[in-house]
């Protein structure tokens, strides 16, 4: 399945964006911030496709996902991949 978004710290945020601006020089991702509703840690969503009618549903589960990762504002995932179902 392919990668279709994937969320980071913000603190990797800017790696991220570099190493998918190698993989696709003409930008066609994009990304959001996003707050984790149980803590506030902050973090970037990636959407591989910026013209996907899909992100905002995948938005929704990697938000889900940050806020089931979270124990006491503890996250343990340093990016999490996020596939068509």
């Amino acid at each position: 399945m392919p990668r279709v978004a994937i969320a980071v710290p913000e603190a990797d945020a800017q790696a991220i964006h570099d190493e998918l601006l190698k993989d696709d020089p003409s930008e066609t991702f994009t990304s959001t911030p996003y707050a984790c509703r149980r803590c506030g840690a902050v973090f970037a969503i990636f959407f591989m496709n910026s013209h996907d009618q899909n992100n905002p549903t995948y938005a929704d589960k990697l938000r889900e996902k940050i806020a089931d990762n979270c124990e006491h504002g503890r996250h343990t995932l340093d990016g999490l991949p996020l596939a068509v179902d």
